[in-house]
């Protein structure tokens, strides 16, 4: 008759930090997160990644900006536009201080106009291509009515799904940091899950508290313009960083102004400015501005915006 085999001890189990009930509540939450937010917070990844090579996505889109510009500089880069009525003239500049401007144009009865510009002779070409603003605004979800709002409230449920994530395996961060269990297949991909995760969080985190504070910051201003700032909107901007100067009078026939002495006066304001977006805002009226807003050569670069009056 055989003896029974000898009878092993489980090992105890440590107990994890959070209570039964709150541990079941933790993993609903962070399933919930990635099964049915998951392919949207996919999309502002995806994308996000694409932004900072966007340059070379347009010159690839563009034949316009294939060809390239015939010399550096912005002294035509307003013949195309006409000098009528016109609500808001923005200027994109990808490469700082060459001559090629990604320049479109709003009329007060919301039509608008998309132009590739070169500087350096006025010469245009209409937009060819959307994908790189397709792209951009896919990151946002711009194609949606307050989509940018979508993406805040996005942000923050990716924050819950780092928190939750971080309290379910905080007893074994430390523990279990690196393994890789090859048996059985679902052990092996929540080994690779958590490994990723937890490398990732930092960086992760980042991202997704930056990017909740940059879309839902507008909301949560507004909702102190009324008391705490007396609704005062210039008041708010100057407080949220950007300081635009608000204007108020309406747009009208205009003459055009040398963007290579608004350069320079920005320049006096910011030496050394390389500039990447400037916006003539309500151009003919009296309390008209030019925005200018750019980087300083210093390391971290820091984002400069100088306000010049289009009147003085």
């Amino acid at each position: 008759m055989n003896a029974p085999a000898p009878q092993t001890e489980r090992p105890a189990t440590r107990p994890h930090p959070l209570g039964k009930r709150t541990l079941s509540l933790v993993w609903d939450a962070h399933t919930a997160v990635g099964v049915l937010l998951g392919p949207a917070l996919l999309i502002i990844f995806v994308t996000g990644a694409l932004l900072p090579v966007h340059e070379y996505m347009m010159s690839w889109a563009e034949p316009f900006v294939r060809a390239g510009a015939e010399g550096p500089g912005f002294a035509h880069v307003l013949d195309p536009v006409p000098s009528d009525v016109v609500e808001h003239v923005e200027l994109h500049v990808p490469s700082g201080a060459g001559g090629l401007v990604d320049l479109e144009l709003e009329y007060p009865d919301g039509r608008e106009v998309a132009l590739w510009v070169d500087g350096s002779t006025g010469a245009s070409a209409p937009k060819g291509s959307r994908l790189v603003t397709d792209l951009y605004f896919l990151h946002f979800f711009y194609h949606l009515p307050y989509g940018i709002y979508l993406a805040g409230l996005l942000g923050l449920a990716s924050t819950l799904g780092l928190v939750t994530g971080l309290g379910l395996h905080l007893r074994d961060l430390v523990r279990q940091f690196g393994r890789l269990r090859q048996a059985p297949e679902r052990a092996r991909r929540v080994d690779a899950h958590v490994l990723l995760g937890t490398l990732m969080l930092l960086p992760a985190a980042i991202l997704v508290v930056t990017g909740t504070m940059l879309a839902i910051a507008n909301p949560i201003a507004a909702a102190h313009v009324p008391q705490t700032f007396d609704g005062d909107w210039g008041a708010i901007y100057k407080e949220m960083g950007f300081d635009y100067t608000v204007v108020e009078g309406e747009p009208g026939p205009w003459e055009k102004p040398s963007m290579d002495e608004l350069l320079a006066t920005a320049r006096t304001e910011s030496p050394g400015l390389v500039p990447h977006w400037m916006m003539l805002n309500h151009p003919g009226a009296e309390d008209a501005v030019a925005y200018v807003f750019g980087h300083t050569p210093s390391a971290p670069q820091l984002g400069v915006n100088v306000d010049i009056d289009l009147a003085t």
